[in-house]
């Protein structure tokens, strides 16, 4: 079983630094005279982009275990507000690291485990403009740390806004996806191949927080 649950505005963790140290902070839409980029800008450091940099720096934690931006682990960048700002904790507690894996609006289909930065990137319309990714025009090299397993199943708790990379980055494998929806039924397009399954409760914007803490336990069986 895999567990792959939607990334949260609120966030705890450093900031990536620059070659000078300065912060860096990654956006959907940089502003002028400010250190902002996309994750797949050009870096200040020759032929390698914000991302590369991110998955050498990765690479050099597993190799040696010097972590110098204090960079969190996903799972624990996510600091949603109380009551669910233990759930990504709590899946991983229940499920295991190496099962759990966070959709990302800024990197993709990432490991619970990834060292990740601080970043402002989202599919929240609500949002302010500088922090809106565009699935239909921004290019992003997204990440995909999932290797599926056939007959395995995945499990997605997430708002209908963050699907279409859902099916971007998972079309490909033979597992069975399964994604939970709250409210209106997503369309055939946008599940492409998915089970739907619908979850009536929580609040219009949070409830997969919840879907997630009742699926962790126990409260949810499919």
């Amino acid at each position: 079983m895999t567990v792959v649950i939607a990334c949260a505005g609120s966030k705890r963790g450093n900031y990536f630094r620059a070659a000078d140290g300065t912060n860096v902070n990654f956006v959907g839409q940089p502003r002028k005279g400010r250190m902002e980029f996309r994750p797949d800008d050009p870096s200040d450091r020759q032929k390698k982009s914000w991302r590369d940099l991110l998955e050498d720096y990765n690479a050099s934690y597993a190799a040696t275990g010097w972590n110098p931006f204090g960079l969190s682990e996903a799972y624990y960048l996510y600091s949603p507000k109380y009551p669910w700002n233990n759930v990504y904790e709590a899946l991983v507690s229940k499920f295991q690291a190496q099962n759990v894996f966070i959709l990302s609006a800024g990197w993709g289909l990432i490991r619970s485990s990834y060292l990740t930065p601080r970043y402002d990137i989202t599919f929240a319309r609500q949002a302010d403009a500088y922090k809106r990714r565009d699935m239909r025009s921004d290019i992003y090299c997204d990440f995909c740390h999932l290797k599926s397993i056939d007959g395995e199943r995945i499990y997605l708790f997430a708002s209908q806004r963050y699907l279409p990379l859902f099916q971007e980055l998972t079309r490909s494998m033979s597992a069975d996806r399964i994604v939970f929806f709250h409210g209106e039924r997503p369309s055939s397009k946008s599940i492409n191949g998915c089970k739907p399954i619908h979850y009536p409760h929580g609040d219009n914007r949070t409830w997969y927080y919840t879907c997630a803490a009742d699926f962790s336990n126990g409260r949810i069986r499919c």
